[in-house]
């Protein structure tokens, strides 16, 4: 699994970088970045918990290509 950021839809809130840092820091441009490659087991719930809590809906989660 990976997390994606629909930068068009992201209004900035932080909200995902406050509540989960370990998965999310700011780029340049102060939009969410993730600074994982791959959630495992460990960090599903966070990325769970952030996708849902977005306010703007602009995180998901999805199957990593291989």
């Amino acid at each position: 699994m990976k997390i994606e950021i629909d930068r068009g839809a992201c209004v900035k809130s932080g909200q995902c970088i406050y509540l989960h840092p370990e998965l999310y820091a700011l780029d340049a441009e102060d939009f969410p970045k993730t600074t994982v490659e791959s959630i495992g087991d460990d960090l599903i719930e966070g990325a769970e918990e952030s996708v849902e809590l977005c306010p703007a809906s602009a995180l998901a989660l999805v199957a990593k290509a291989d």
